[in-house]
């Protein structure tokens, strides 16, 4: 903790006493300086999980705009609350206890994000309506990570009721069946691990340009539902080593006697056997990797920890886009090219949609379906796929799409006027009217932000303004995915004493603060303080 001092290094103390100065002396300081710079205006991250012990822990983030020693956001975990019941009532009971204690007003929550559970964003008992019941300005935020997540989760469910989807909504079981096969026998593992070693000697010395660089493959992993990205990485694990394991299985059926198989054990190598070889299941694989390794980018995209709320409306735009163009006939598709903000309400009946055949062309060019993942020998010999397969892919496609428009925020003007944090897109349509009416009449605090009029004054200003005339290089703050910093840019105005746009830097900055991606961190406090004393 102190590199460059040379007493401390030498000092000893024992963990208790260690416990008692963190817990007695250094986080009561902490807190009563948090507790002091949220009082005019700060927001919430709220989060349910279950430590290692299995203990719900409920936890609360914070964020705030910090003003000393550096202007800066700063995000602090700002308690974790044991539960044994989280019903919304217990939840808010807990909050409002804390508030109390620490004498927190209501009316300082400028936004509140959490996940999708009834528990917090039901219309009449959630959390937030409590919240709202105290500070109906209030602006709820669920989390963006969670709701992408929702669109793969549902789009499952949805073919689980379905016979016509059967043999789609049978991926999962089948990958956990896999799974199974090895998770609960270090013996098969332990044969498939020196099958593969003799595998890739053979590849090597057949200079096998996938294979011949490879040393093993990775863990064939278990699906679980609630891991955001755990589908995707499942299938990325299996199709590397398709081959192989129709191989393996093959050779285990053949030394039956030796391994002294049973009846029910050589009918499940049967059954494996069935499925790599069946046609119809590599290809709805393809199309269900397709579709998770899509959805896991965007996902991705909101587990940083920088401020993302001026890209949620246009990648959630472009997420559906991104489905809905194999879809939809050319001539929508040229109107909404113009309109894209039409996509959000699109109806996709059969009459705008393309036939099947053009539909299995328009996939050939976003799929390899020769190979999903890049050197694999995983080929899908699309002359074998029926006409009825092809109308059910066309479905699952349809699905997402509008599991989107239904879990996505497309329609949240708010979200949208977001977009105007990013500096480079000042000039959007009705850009002062969005700012105006949706940003600062729902966010401008009258104790915090007084001059309501100077701050749309400067707005207008930004707006008209050229870029040389912009108080700083908006592409100073481009980061490698190319999407600006808007956290360190309205910091870095509000930095600058000359800056004419300070009062508006401030105000944007503040909006920095607003939750915008999921609680992986704050989750992971859980998993430390299931046991105190042994962390």
């Amino acid at each position: 903790m102190f590199p460059d001092s040379k007493t401390i290094p030498k000092l000893k103390i024992n963990r208790h006493k260690t416990k008692n100065i963190i817990e007695n002396v250094l986080l009561g300081v902490i807190q009563r300086d948090v507790n002091k710079k949220i009082k005019n205006m700060f927001t919430l991250a709220l989060d349910h999980s279950r430590d290692i012990s299995n203990k719900n822990e409920f936890m609360i983030s914070v964020s705030y705009l910090e003003e000393d020693p550096v202007i800066s956001i700063r995000r602090v975990v700002y308690e974790i609350c044991e539960q044994n019941n989280t019903s919304s009532q217990e939840s808010f009971a807990t909050i409002k206890e804390l508030f109390s204690q620490n004498k927190i007003s209501f009316r300082s929550i400028l936004s509140i994000m959490s996940d999708n559970a009834n528990e917090m964003i039901g219309e009449e008992n959630g959390l937030i309506a409590h919240f709202k019941a105290q500070n109906n300005s209030i602006y709820s935020n669920t989390c963006i990570a969670h709701s992408i997540n929702l669109v793969l989760a549902n789009l499952l469910k949805r073919a689980s009721k379905s016979v016509e989807f059967k043999d789609f909504a049978n991926i999962p079981v089948f990958l956990n069946k896999i799974s199974s096969y090895f998770a609960y026998s270090y013996k098969r593992e332990s044969d498939y691990n020196g099958f593969v070693e003799d595998f890739l000697q053979k590849m090597k010395e057949q200079n096998n340009q996938f294979y011949s660089n490879l040393k093993s493959f990775p863990k064939i992993r278990r699906y679980a539902p609630t891991g955001f990205l755990s589908l995707g990485e499942v299938i990325k694990c299996l199709l590397p080593q398709w081959q192989v394991l129709a191989k393996f299985w093959s050779h285990q059926k053949c030394r039956a006697k030796e391994l002294t198989l049973n009846k029910e054990q050589i009918e499940d190598l049967d059954n494996f056997l069935d499925d790599m070889g069946d046609n119809s299941l590599k290809f709805y694989l393809t199309l269900l990797y397709s579709l998770t390794n899509t959805l896991n980018k965007e996902n991705i995209n909101f587990q940083f920890n920088q401020t993302k709320l001026h890209v949620v409306y246009p990648n959630s735009l472009r997420l559906l886009r991104k489905f809905a163009m194999c879809l939809i006939k050319e001539e929508y598709l040229e109107v909404l090219e113009k309109e894209p903000e039409n996509l959000a309400n699109f109806k996709f009946l059969s009459k705008l949609l393309v036939p099947e055949e053009a539909f299995l062309n328009n996939l050939k060019g976003i799929i390899d379906f020769d190979s999903p993942i890049q050197n694999v020998d995983f080929s899908v010999n699309l002359t074998k796929i029926k006409s009825s397969e092809i109308k059910v892919a066309k479905k699952i496609f349809i699905e997402p799409c509008e599991l989107i428009q239904d879990h996505l925020p497309l329609q949240d003007i708010t979200v949208k006027s977001f977009q105007l944090l990013d500096i480079t897109k000042r000039k959007i349509k009705n850009s002062v009217t969005l700012f105006r009416d949706n940003l600062l009449k729902k966010f401008c605090r009258a104790y915090l932000f007084e001059d309501y009029d100077t701050i749309l004054q400067e707005y207008e200003l930004l707006v008209s303004a050229e870029d040389e005339n912009l108080p700083n290089n908006p592409f100073n703050y481009r980061e490698s995915n190319l999407e600006i910093n808007v956290e360190e840019y309205w910091l870095d105005i509000l930095r600058n004493k000359n800056s004419s746009f300070k009062k508006l830097a401030k105000f944007m900055s503040s909006l920095c603060t607003i939750p915008h991606s999921n609680c992986f961190v704050e989750r992971m406090f859980s998993i430390v303080s299931a046991n105190k004393d042994k962390s």
